[in-house]
């Protein structure tokens, strides 16, 4: 729990009365001799404060540091064993003076029985700062005005508890239950508008914010049997969402849909609540010490059945008369069953083989109604869509060894997926993608300091023609790029790995990943995703100098990158000519993501008594969009980049007052630079007074520095 210093004077106290206690002369009179503390189980405490001494975004956002300030530090591990009945006692906690809490028990005799309860608290605060006249914030209540504006930064927490048991049934048997319930409270970022062209005077954003006030509760049981053999488990997994929020209820703001009269878009529905239940068998048989199959088969069915919410007429478009379905929930129901095979095999002393079989089929057997009346030329009809998919994989693998400590490695992978859609739609589809890689990789242990492997792997993926996309009278729509989870491609990768130990004090271990993919567009009008590539290179050090002094060092570096097209003249038919298909206006984005990191660390013992240690992490985050005008296009395209810059370094010292018990310090500084354009001036505005005036940004430069003083003592 955070704790202020103008406010918490006597808890500050109190903890450090604890503290003082801890390092008594009556607790510090017995230490524990050297061959207890090496055959007994060992306990700890440390208690102490910490201090940050500038408010921040990011750097606390999910510890509860944002907040300048002092803090309690408070960590415990209590181990105790019952020799003559073998019972365990566990407790451990961490971080018990912040927000974000860890608090566990394990109980009972060892091969018999075991109990267990955890408990965690995770906060997360947002890392923009809202200026707004919103009222209502924190309840379905919303009240959307310019005036009165004031800084509010939303939060969320998390509340976590878990119970287990597990208990041996005989000699081969046993049994496990667990239950977690995970309750979620605060609020987040959330809004509403409408867009009917740019420069329409209708246009207009308002700023709101979700309540969050849920609860997920999970049950697991199991039952297993394992001899050396065969090995079996069976068991049931639950899980409930329940959203306590059902709807936003908003009064000011907007102008309603195009400019329709007074309404507001009011009430909007939040996230219903929904369940799910599983059962599933897994297991494998040894059928010779070199031969092993397993095996898993589920069946889930997932349903949402939450009332809806009572919209009244006009609320999506001018053209609605509002729920004309008749129905008062979804009925959403969707089905899974999943099977899997798999063989291992070691049929000569240099050959190993590796198959399996996996089908997915989820099918969403939700009914499909019309649930509201569009205009004929609409994309929809107003009929809900069902999303089910089926997935057949097959893999094999051969690993032989050749010759000089070399092994080679084969494989094949075929994936096929179907799909289903409604014919009336918006984006192109297929039914079927079908998806077939092959690898073969080459490793030797050169020597006994090193080894190394070069891997190649090469896929294609193609499928069945692509559907004609159409309107709800019939007549055609823009179908002229295949999206790119659909669309046919070609990837080749490359892979390097290398381990080497040249002293016995040093060690170094390397990777290096290049992937490029190659897109096949509809009607090869160079339309959708062209192209795609990734790298990724890493270095990793480690050298102990001596049983007093070591190091580590570590780099890596990735690119991702794509390049898509698209065309925002396409004319409406099923088929383009040669005349149309000139006349298109394209444009074209090279999308970049590229993140640079490296880390120095070491760590040196000064004396019996004194350990310092230190370590310095940098890493950069840039995305690049490279708009570019292409064809048909006038006037010049860019976005700015997006940057991330963090630089951490962290200190401790370590001081024994005696062989059980210390102080320690730890010193976190912390900058991160912001360039996000993207929520720099970000204004919930419009051309008309319908838009509230909220602006959303954050710091662009964050400097925290956090001091922590404690006190570990240990006993056996």
């Amino acid at each position: 729990m955070k704790m202020r210093a103008d406010k918490t004077a006597f808890r500050i106290a109190a903890l450090a009365a604890a503290v003082s206690a801890a390092f008594s002369s009556n607790v510090m009179a017995e230490e524990a001799d050297e061959m207890t503390r090496l055959i007994k189980p060992e306990s700890s405490v440390r208690l102490g404060i910490g201090s940050v001494d500038k408010g921040n975004a990011r750097f606390g956002q999910y510890l509860g540091l944002q907040d300048s300030g002092v803090y309690g530090l408070a960590d415990i591990d209590v181990v105790r064993r019952d020799d003559a009945t073998g019972t365990w006692f566990k407790l451990r906690g961490r971080n018990l003076g912040l927000d974000r809490r860890e608090l566990g028990l394990v109980y009972g005799p060892q091969g018999d029985w075991k109990l267990s309860l955890d408990y965690r608290e995770i906060p997360r605060y947002s890392q923009y700062t809202i200026n707004t006249g919103l009222q209502g914030i924190g309840s379905e209540n919303l009240r959307v005005q310019s005036a009165n504006k004031r800084d509010k930064v939303l939060e969320t927490k998390r509340e976590k508890v878990s119970l287990g048991f597990q208990k041996s049934i005989g000699d081969n048997w046993s049994a496990r239950f667990r239950f977690t319930n995970e309750e979620k409270d605060g609020t987040r970022l959330f809004a509403r508008g409408t867009s009917s062209g740019v420069g329409n005077a209708n246009r207009w954003f308002n700023f709101l914010a979700e309540p969050i006030d849920s609860t997920i509760t999970q049950w697991e049981a199991l039952i297993s049997y394992a001899d050396p053999r065969f090995q079996l488990q069976g068991g049931y997994y639950g899980s409930h969402y329940s959203n306590h929020n059902t709807s936003l209820n908003i009064t000011g703001g907007g102008v309603g849909f195009n400019g329709a009269g007074a309404n507001t878009l009011s009430p909007i529905a939040l996230a219903p609540s929904n369940e799910a239940h599983q059962f599933f068998v897994d297991g494998g048989y040894n059928f010779t010490p070199t031969t092993r199959a397993s095996f898993k088969v589920a069946y889930t069915n997932a349903t949402q059945t939450d009332a809806f919410v009572a919209n009244p007429p006009g609320v999506l478009n001018t053209a609605t008369t509002g729920n004309i379905s008749g129905r008062t929930n979804l009925g959403g129901r969707v089905e899974t069953t999943l099977a899997y095979l798999g063989l291992s095999s070691r049929p000569l002393p240099k050959l190993s083989l590796l198959g399996s079989l996996r089908y997915e089929d989820r099918d969403d057997k939700t009914p499909v109604v019309r649930y509201i009346s569009t205009t004929p030329t609409g994309n929809h009809d107003g009929t809900n869509e069902t999303r089910s998919f089926r997935t057949s994989q097959g893999k094999f693998e051969a690993n032989y060894l050749v010759a000089n400590g070399y092994r080679l490695v084969a494989g094949l992978d075929h994936d096929v997926k179907d799909r289903d859609t409604s014919d009336v739609r918006v984006v192109s589809h297929r039914d079927t993608t079908e998806e077939t890689a092959w690898k073969i990789e080459l490793r030797r242990a050169m020597s006994e300091t090193a080894n190394g492997s070069i891997a190649y792997v090469s896929s294609e993926r193609t499928g069945s023609d692509f559907k004609v996309n159409y309107r709800f009278n019939g007549t055609p729509g823009r179908n002229v790029i295949a999206p790119i989870h659909l669309a046919d491609r070609d990837r080749e990768k490359i892979r390097l790995s290398a381990d080497w130990t040249p002293i016995e004090s040093l060690s170094l271990q390397a990777n290096i990943e290049d992937s490029r993919d190659s897109y096949s567009s509809r009607a090869d009008l160079g339309l959708g995703a062209r192209r795609g590539s990734s790298k990724l290179y890493s270095l990793d050090a480690t050298y102990n100098a001596s049983s007093a002094l070591s190091f580590n060092a570590w780099a890596t570096h990735s690119d991702t990158q794509s390049k898509q097209a698209t065309a925002f003249n396409a004319p409406e038919v099923v088929t383009l000519t040669a005349a149309q298909i000139s006349a298109l206006n394209i444009w074209s984005a090279g999308l970049i993501n590229k993140t640079d990191a490296v880390g120095l660390g070491a760590d040196l013992k000064l004396s019996e008594k004194l350990d310092v240690g230190a370590d310095f992490e940098f890493s950069e985050d840039r995305a690049e969009y490279r708009l570019r005008p292409e064809r048909g296009v006038t006037g010049a395209a860019s976005l700015p980049d997006i940057k991330y810059r963090t630089a951490t370094f962290r200190l401790f010292g370590r001081y024994a007052l005696r062989k059980n018990a210390g102080i320690q310090l730890d010193l976190v500084h912390d900058r991160r630079v912001i360039d996000d354009w993207t929520w720099s001036t970000w204004v919930y505005n419009s051309p008309t007074a319908a838009g509230d005036g909220t602006t959303v940004g954050q710091d662009r430069t964050q400097t925290t520095t956090f001091v922590g003083l404690s006190g570990y003592y240990k006993w056996w």
